[in-house]
C-alpha cells in the first residue's frame, strides 16, 4: 500500500486490538509528547477493516500551517 504525504497510519494488531470503524471519521489520534502530555497527532480518515487492521489519519503536524491560517 502506498501512503500519501500528510497521512499517519496506526493500529493495534493484537487479538481484540482497537481499530477504527464506520462512524469514527473525524475522531482523534492522541499520542504522548516528549514531556508526557497527550497531543492531537491525527484525525481519523479511513481504515481497511474494523478489527486489528491499520487505520489512516490526517497528520495534524503536516497540515498545521493550513489549520492555523484557517482558524
Amino acid at each position: 500500500m502506498r501512503i500519501a504525504e500528510g497521512v499517519l497510519c496506526a493500529g493495534d494488531f493484537r487479538p481484540g486490538g482497537a481499530s477504527t470503524c464506520q462512524g469514527d471519521s473525524g475522531g482523534p489520534l492522541y499520542c504522548p509528547s516528549s514531556n508526557g502530555q497527550m497531543v492531537l497527532a491525527g484525525v481519523t480518515s479511513f481504515g481497511n477493516k474494523c478489527d486489528n487492521e491499520v487505520s489512516a489519519f490526517s497528520d495534524v503536524g503536516y497540515f498545521r500551517d493550513w489549520i492555523n491560517s484557517n482558524l
